[in-house]
């Protein structure tokens, strides 16, 4: 079918051209190729020009003063932002006091998808606070692979940017999407900061960690980044797939309280590899505390004083 098509003539110059009907609603901008004057659809088809911030009507299409708000139809001649809250000209599709398009539930997936868009925008801005909203918008919302790949470029062409660290705890807010950004960053340095991240990324991040962890604790300690024992109770939200990196990790360091963390956390699992590993260890102390553990495990995570 086709389209309907509407002809208009410019008050101004005269001048005419042609729109269509499906979006010449009243209160439709137009703007003359002719003289470029700008005048708006108003009631009968026909374009006036909007003088001292005059409303126009979108369901009738009458011209009201700035101060009314309502037309003589009955209509309201305001709209409420649904992303500010604020009053703007029912005829205005933006809002006047923040942009945000007119009628657009800011929690729909059409809705995330312009908070992002807007989000990635401020990544760019030099405005501290600006870049600081941007970030905090993109935790709370949809992710998409645009985000993570605007907080992944944030992250590596401003190393010495002061929200850094916001990125790493975006990305891993964003699940999969994000995980992958990470992993991509642990390649060329390290840091806790996105080590945790990845701790808080569900699944995707635990199988990420059966990865980063073994490279983070076989890095040299720099002044931007010593791996910490710590790192190693990670783990233990990796599931069974982590017990022989704690294995190898017993054999070598012995037993600690991040390594007892991650096996409780792993549970049964973890039992037969322990008793194994206890034939292995030449002290008693070790032998001692995978002991410990493994009742532990059997107990439901209580320790041998019932805690």
């Amino acid at each position: 079918m086709n389209a309907q098509i509407i002809a208009l003539q410019c008050p101004q110059c005269g001048g005419t051209d042609t729109v269509d009907a499906r979006v010449a609603r009243f209160g439709y901008e137009f703007t003359c190729k002719h003289c470029k004057t700008t005048s708006v659809l108003v009631i009968n088809s026909k374009l006036h020009i909007r003088t001292g911030g005059e409303h126009v009507c979108v369901d009738c299409g009458r011209v009201a003063s700035s101060n009314a708000r309502y037309c003589q139809c009955g209509a309201s001649l305001v709209a409420q932002c649904r992303s500010c809250l604020k009053e703007f000209p029912v005829d205005h599709t933006l809002c006047d006091f923040c942009g945000w398009p007119s009628g657009l539930d800011p929690s729909s997936p059409e809705g995330h998808v312009v908070r992002s868009r807007r989000a990635i925008k401020e990544l760019t801005n030099y405005d501290p606070n600006s870049v600081a909203a941007g970030f905090k918008e993109l935790a709370c919302i949809a992710p998409t692979q645009e985000a993570a790949e605007a907080v992944l470029a944030y992250y590596q062409r401003r190393p010495k940017a002061p929200f850094r660290g916001h990125a790493l705890f975006v990305l891993g807010k964003m699940g999969p999407i994000g995980v992958a950004a990470l992993v991509e960053i642990s390649k060329t340095e390290l840091c806790p900061e996105l080590i945790e991240s990845l701790s808080q990324s569900g699944e995707a991040g635990a199988k990420a960690l059966l990865e980063v962890i073994p490279r983070a604790m076989r890095t040299k300690p720099s002044a931007d980044f010593s791996p910490a024992p710590g790192l190693i109770s990670k783990l233990g939200k990796c599931g069974p797939s982590a017990i022989p990196i704690l294995m190898e990790y017993l054999l070598v360091q012995g037993f600690s309280a991040y390594a007892r963390e991650a096996l409780v956390q792993i549970g049964t699992p973890a039992i037969p590899e322990l008793k194994r590993l206890t034939g292995f260890f030449a002290d008693w102390d070790n032998k001692q505390l995978a002991k410990r553990v493994i009742q532990e495990i059997e107990s439901g995570g209580r320790d041998a004083n019932g805690n």
